[in-house]
């Protein structure tokens, strides 16, 4: 399995993106970076966790910036 990660998408997108193609799990949880928006991370077999996150974080929920970032696949 290669997870390869896109120029730009969303962690919710990613997830599902990555279980049409592969199967699995999606969780939803809290996000770290931005507490009030959901963080959806995806997993083959419940034991290993993986999300898309963004490059530079940040905090600022107001900006559009959550919809559509750059950033990286990471073990959770």
């Amino acid at each position: 399995m290669n997870l390869n990660s896109p120029t730009r998408s969303n962690c919710l997108f990613w997830a599902i993106n990555t279980w049409l193609h592969y199967g699995g799990y999606i969780r939803c949880r809290r996000s770290h970076n931005i507490r009030l928006l959901p963080h959806f991370i995806w997993s083959i077999d419940k034991i290993e966790w993986y999300g898309y996150s963004p490059i530079k974080p940040t905090r600022k929920w107001w900006r559009l910036y959550w919809i559509l970032f750059k950033g990286y696949i990471e073990k959770e």
